[in-house]
């Protein structure tokens, strides 16, 4: 049999789609790469200016915030040093009418306003604490009725001295749901050493939320770092800036873009000069960045959509490829079905794809043995192919050429197999 030496072609129109389809791929991922990095850098562009204009209102909160924290502190220095709060703090020896006047005076500057709720005087030598409170009485201090503020009495020190404290009102253990600030207020030497008697401030919640907020807008919260909320313009927010108070205290100022209510809100915040507050302003991403929005939704389709064609190519691509991989498999595990090799070697010969110098081949020696019928049949397939009829005779003509070498070869006293 003639031996001649056949190279594997790749059929043109698979080679163009595989090559295509890699570079298109390439060119889709560089862009994703490149369209990511643009985005991300326009959106923090953007996001710092709104942060910027969030730092503007945070600082407009912060001297709120500071005019208030003042006033506490004054109210509370002159508090502690009028002569009835003195009288009730040192004295043991107070009549009744005195210890009436006294009160009735330091409840006169509770009802001035709407700032304080109740001041509370604690007197060590008696172990004895005031109120002014019309709806409970003095007592003991293992008596009183707010043994919250016992405790916080008991745990004075420099650190604490004229702190904000927020707590909720509660009697005998039960939660009256009432907040309040208090404010604590002691002497303290030089040595560092806290003094015994004492005057609390119980400020209002509401006056918080009233002053500290009081500006146009809908979607502010002032949070604590102790976990609570300052003041708050929609209370649907509060939740939402408690959970995340954790990753504000790490960054101290920036923003966070969450989901609220199933939209993509960004939330600014910016940290308060005193008391470890946080300003925190909400903030539809859409309503922020209408034009990023915009391109962020056609971008996320275009991909997609260019996504799900290079899927589809792909899956033809492998469909050309696996189809005739699938045939050749399923005639080879047929081979034992038939009768002998010949029935076996012509069940390949149908079943797998043969290359255009290989149909050629098989063409010349069709025609050599006379077999027009199976030359037709090669030529009406590599017509189907859509090769070049010049293409076909420059193969054929090889094929004759090679045989010609042989048969020359074979005249001449050589084998085959020699070399030309």
């Amino acid at each position: 049999m003639l031996e001649v030496q056949k190279q594997k072609r790749v059929s043109p129109f698979s080679s163009k789609l595989f090559s295509r389809l890699i570079a298109f791929t390439a060119a889709f991922l560089v862009f994703a790469l490149l369209f990511g990095s643009m985005f991300q850098m326009f959106e923090s562009i953007s996001m710092q200016a709104m942060l910027r204009m969030n730092e503007e209102f945070s600082a407009q909160a912060s001297t709120i915030s500071d005019s208030m924290q003042s006033i506490i502190n004054t109210l509370g220095i002159q508090m502690f040093y009028i002569s009835s709060t003195a009288k009730l703090r040192k004295s043991t020896s107070l009549t009744q009418n005195e210890r009436v006047f006294a009160l009735r005076e330091l409840w006169q500057y509770a009802m001035s306003g709407s700032m304080l709720h109740s001041i509370y005087v604690f007197n060590p030598k008696l172990d004895y604490v005031y109120t002014t409170d019309n709806d409970y009485m003095s007592a003991s201090m293992d008596g009183f009725y707010d043994q919250d503020a016992v405790a916080l009495y008991r745990q004075r020190s420099p650190e604490n001295r004229m702190r904000l404290y927020h707590r909720t009102f509660r009697e005998n253990g039960e939660d009256y749901g009432s907040e309040w600030y208090s404010y604590l207020v002691y002497e303290v030497t030089a040595s560092g050493k806290t003094g015994e008697s004492a005057v609390m401030l119980n400020l209002n919640a509401d006056w918080f939320h009233e002053h500290l907020l009081n500006f146009q807008g809908e979607n502010y919260v002032i949070v604590s770092s102790d976990s609570y909320v300052v003041a708050s313009q929609r209370e649907e927010l509060n939740a939402m800036s408690l959970s995340l108070l954790g990753r504000i205290s790490e960054q101290k100022r920036g923003y966070l873009i969450e989901r609220l209510n199933g939209k993509r809100t960004i939330c600014f915040f910016s940290p308060l000069d005193v008391n470890d507050w946080y300003c925190l302003r909400y903030v539809a991403y859409a309503d922020c960045l209408p034009g990023l929005a915009k391109i962020r939704s056609y971008a996320w389709i275009a991909l997609t959509l260019i996504a799900c064609a290079l899927l589809s190519a792909l899956g033809v691509a492998l469909i050309r490829v696996y189809d005739p991989y699938r045939r050749m498999t399923a005639a080879l595990n047929r081979t034992h079905e038939v009768e002998n090799v010949q029935q076996a070697a012509e069940q390949v010969e149908k079943t797998v794809t043969k290359n255009m110098e290989t149909t050629v081949f098989l063409l010349s020696n069709a025609l050599v043995r006379g077999d027009y019928s199976k030359a037709y049949a090669l030529l009406d397939l590599l017509m189907a192919q859509r090769e070049e009829p010049y293409t076909i005779l420059a193969v054929l003509s090889s094929a004759y050429i090679d045989m010609y070498r042989v048969r020359a070869a074979i005249e001449s006293g050589k084998t085959s197999m020699a070399p030309t």
